[in-house]
């Protein structure tokens, strides 16, 4: 379990949760005949455009994080009495209509290709979940930032704030801190940390895993002697650490804050954020450091036009290509009107930048800020460029390291006209598949409830097409089910999602870790 943990940045999940009804499945390309769910009832189903979706209840293995591997939900708990009649009833058989055992669903044919397999599972859906819940009833906690190795092992870096209440109503609370966890590829935890950086806070922002010699590498901003700084940690397993970096410009009383890491080809560490220049300019900041020591090679900055006295442009999450080539999306200022999604990318020995390409500047007056980010074996980009707040939206581009945008995907391709769809990350597969995903808004109309769920999205890379989507609610016997907070996704080798995020049950917290098949 973790201990004395806290955190900074407040969720955006936290305190939302109502209702749902069942897990859910919006199944794109995986479409196919309506399906016997769960429940007994049939899954109807819409086919034709990218966006088609079919819906069922999906029975998936969930594990809490005891040490032990998932079991499925089907086979949990004490064995059954016998049969009373004093027959033993039938084995259960994929493709005859009815959900049993350990069957997701069962739509009585033999079509592989739709919304029910022949091995009678949901395309692209759950193999395995795990909860690691607040150190307290009142405590903060979720995971952030979610990547794995070469052995399969998934590693979660989140955010936790210990807050305890004794009995005369005493509150207790401690600064945010880092909740580092680490789990098998079924799903058991195999240990989990608490580090704590800086003089006070520290918000994890990014993590990466050295998949041969599963060390981790985080970002983080902290709290520094004169404001926030930029941090960087090397660890290795059970998080013994090996180095750390601070960053604190030269601005007296400015917040640097951290953004992004990759790792560069040899193992050096690649870090990304913004850096306070004066009172009213931040620039766009990278980095590249050693990678056994953790020593400085070279900083790299990018500032946009001043208007007006102002350039507030931020760094965001950063990604290397084969040749060392460093990408990063950025929030570049324009004026107080209008800011731009912006994909910048500098040289290995980080000059530059060598070119930058924002894909929605059209003259016109919006706020669009940095997204997502990874590369593919061809060092293609998949990069993100997000509307945030009332009316938002996202755009996925995929470009080759000329600037030619190979394909684009939009917000309505997932939910057509539905501005609570929310993109947390995206991924590549050991094979170039392309993931994304994130968490949207679900609620009862007219009744005032509401919750989120997980969302999930294989595309070709090719052309961007969407394969198979699907969305997701954990099940639980409470009154109001959970509510999810998909907070990062990566892709698994084999081209399926692993997600982690915040689980909001009736205002309990727990960090919410999943792998999708693909």
């Amino acid at each position: 379990m973790l201990s004395a943990m806290r955190t900074n940045q407040a969720s955006s999940a936290t305190g939302v949760l109502q209702a749902v009804l069942t897990a859910g499945c919006l199944l794109s390309a995986c479409s196919g005949d309506s399906q016997m769910t769960t429940d007994g009832t049939s899954g109807g189903e819409t086919s034709g455009s990218s966006d088609a979706t079919s819906s069922s209840s999906a029975t998936s293995s969930s594990s809490e994080s005891t040490g032990a591997a998932p079991t499925s939900e089907a086979t949990a708990g004490a064995t059954e009495d016998p049969d009373p009649s004093g027959f033993d009833p039938p084995d259960p058989v994929c493709g005859d209509g009815f959900v049993e055992g350990d069957e997701q669903c069962d739509d009585g044919n033999t079509d592989d290709d739709d919304a029910c397999t022949n091995e009678c599972l949901v395309p692209c859906g759950i193999e395995w979940s795990a909860l690691e819940p607040a150190p307290t009833l009142e405590s903060v906690i979720a995971g952030w930032h979610v990547a794995r190795d070469d052995e399969d092992n998934v590693y979660v870096a989140g955010r936790v704030r210990e807050v305890i209440v004794d009995q005369e109503e005493n509150v207790t609370e401690g600064p945010d801190s880092i909740a580092l966890l680490k789990y098998n590829g079924d799903g058991a935890l195999v240990w989990s940390q608490t580090v704590v950086a800086g003089m006070g806070d520290s918000l994890v922002r990014g993590l990466v895993v050295d998949g041969a010699s599963g060390e981790l590498v985080i970002a983080a901003t902290i709290d520094g002697v004169d404001g926030e700084d930029i941090w960087v940690g090397r660890f290795a397993d059970e998080a013994v650490e090996l180095w750390t970096f601070a960053y604190d410009s030269p601005f007296d009383g400015g917040d640097d804050q951290a953004a992004g890491i990759a790792l560069a080809p040899g193992g050096d560490v690649v870090v990304s954020g913004r850096v306070a220049v004066s009172d009213k300019d931040t620039d766009v900041w990278v980095a590249r450091l050693d990678g056994d020591s953790g020593e400085l090679a070279w900083m790299s900055a990018y500032s946009g036009e001043f208007n007006n006295e102002f350039s507030v442009d931020r760094g965001g999450p950063v990604a290397v290509a084969s040749d060392g080539a460093v990408y990063v999306t950025a929030q570049e200022y324009v004026d107080y009107q209008t800011s731009e999604g912006t994909l910048i990318r500098f040289a290995g020995d980080g000059s530059g930048p060598e070119w930058t390409l924002a894909p929605q500047a059209d003259g016109s007056a919006h706020d669009h800020t940095s997204g997502p980010i990874a590369i593919d074996s061809q060092d293609n980009v998949l990069f993100a460029v997000v509307r945030p707040g009332v009316g938002g939206n996202f755009w996925i581009y995929k470009v080759d390291a000329q600037q030619e945008v190979l394909w684009t995907r939009g917000r309505n391709d997932f939910k057509d006209m539905d501005y609570s769809w929310l993109l947390s990350g995206v991924g590549v597969g050991d094979s170039d598949e392309l993931v994304v995903g994130g968490y949207w808004t679900n609620e009862i109309p007219g009744e005032q409830i509401s919750w989120f769920e997980a969302w999930w999205a294989r595309l070709a890379s090719d052309d961007g097409a969407i394969e198979c989507q699907l969305s997701y609610q954990e099940p639980s016997d409470e009154l109001l089910p959970p509510s999810l907070a998909v907070l990062d996704v990566t892709a698994s080798p084999e081209g399926g999602a692993l997600l982690t995020g915040e689980q909001n049950i009736e205002g309990e917290l727990a960090v919410w870790t999943a792998r999708f098949r693909p």
